[in-house]
């Protein structure tokens, strides 16, 4: 089994340009240099040296990260920032540092469906009556759906038509019970494009969240889990996921577990499956057939603008095939943003840990939204989601892209 890193030695390919920190979230709202990826990057290197203790100063500095990647997309010497995000929260954790006990307290629900659920139920009977509003953490959630609408997914759904091949979706472990409908649009995509889909069982969280905390020994524990259950049930021809934060991570489990000698070839098998849901839904078998199936929207959803998710653009590298796959709706009219590679400040665990900051993060994408004059906001995370519907007054709407598709196929919002 793997083990928590000890040293951080891909901090020297940093070359110390400076290019990653005007892009950088935390240093446009601080201005300090250790609130940059550049400052960070000295701060683990200062540490790996042993001039640096890993003292409680150091671990809020790296707390702070909302680790949205973008610096990876400007950083010319290639710098792995979030690999060495995460590895350095590992050893904060692994040295006694702990994370905020609402931050504990989520992520151990996220394996348990059962109890996630329940607690989603909770939370919705706190926000039918009013009191949800006095916790930040509570207060940044959506409206939780009914407990008809939170059903997981069948185990299958059987392709429309002529079947091409067969695919799993990543059901994950807060998007049935926050956008079940999202999943459930994904499917019916997937099976009109036809596909077999199936959304395998038992339900399995990615890891993600855990990664980004420093419970590293529970996301690679996960991350053995899912190749355990490709073997088990037979290995699909892709993994489609319509969380690009859930994606990116799986994407990387061959980095993962990359020193796990049991499972490091495994995992660049599976790695190679995950694609984002827009990507699949471009791809030549599966855009022919539902290109010809899409249908132009209601007056007052357009013009729509796309926002990219960090760990889609960033971390996966996705830019396109999102755009394209909503300019072929007919008649569609897409505005741009003028910084859509910004963060939108949810980043996971940050707006649960930094409810003020994210905040502000958020309304200089919502005044970018306003300025572009369009009614649709569409974005392809739930995270991001969320975050942007807690912005976004009526009637302008933020929509999936899935979502968005579905709506084109079928002429009414996915429910």
């Amino acid at each position: 089994m793997s083990q928590a890193p000890v040293k951080l030695p891909s901090t020297l390919d940093c070359i110390t340009c400076g290019l990653c920190i005007p892009s950088c979230p935390t240093w446009q709202l601080t201005g300090r240099e250790s609130q940059s990826p550049r400052g960070r990057v000295h701060l683990m290197r200062a540490h790996e040296e042993d001039r640096l203790p890993l003292d409680g100063d150091l671990v809020d500095e790296l707390e702070d990260c909302l680790v949205c990647r973008r610096c990876e997309s400007v950083c010319p010497a290639g710098v792995s920032f979030g690999a060495l995000m995460e590895d350095m929260r590992e050893s904060a954790i692994a040295e006694g540092f702990k994370l905020p006990r609402k931050v504990n307290l989520l992520l151990g629900q996220l394996n348990k469906p059962r109890r996630l659920s329940m607690a989603m139920g909770g939370v919705r009977l706190l926000q039918r009556i009013g009191l949800s509003k006095l916790d930040s953490a509570m207060a940044g959630l959506p409206p939780i759906p009914p407990a008809s609408e939170r059903k997981a997914l069948p185990e299958w759904s059987r392709a429309e038509g002529t079947k091409q091949g067969e695919v799993w979706i990543l059901e994950g472990c807060v998007m049935p019970e926050l956008y079940g409908r999202v999943n459930r649009a994904a499917v019916r995509l997937l099976q009109k494009a036809g596909f077999d889909v199936r959304a395998p069982k038992p339900k399995l969280c990615c890891g993600a969240m855990h990664a980004h905390g420093g419970q590293g020994h529970e996301a690679r524990k996960l991350a053995r889990a899912w190749i355990d259950l490709a073997e088990d049930l037979g290995w699909p021809e892709a993994i489609v996921s319509t969380s690009a934060g859930c994606g990116a991570h799986m994407h990387e489990f061959d980095r993962v577990l990359a020193d796990d000698s049991e499972y490091a070839q495994r995992a660049v098998r599976f790695a190679a499956l995950v694609q984002d849901a827009s990507v699949f839904l471009r791809s030549d078998r599966a855009f022919e057939l539902i290109s010809s199936q899409l249908k132009p929207l209601p007056g007052d959803f357009q013009p729509v603008a796309y926002d990219d998710p960090c760990h889609l653009c960033h971390a996966q590298g996705v830019r396109e095939e999102p755009r394209s796959l909503v300019d072929s709706i007919p008649d569609l009219v897409r505005v741009d943003l003028n910084d859509p590679e910004a963060c939108c400040g949810s980043a996971g665990l940050y707006s649960v840990m930094h409810p003020e900051e994210s905040a502000k993060l958020l309304e200089g994408k919502l005044q970018d939204f306003d300025n572009t004059g369009a009614q649709t906001l569409v974005t392809a995370n739930p995270g991001c989601q969320m975050q942007w519907t807690g912005g976004v007054r009526a009637p302008k709407r933020v929509l999936h892209l899935v979502e968005l598709l579905a709506l084109s196929v079928e002429s009414k919002l996915p429910t």
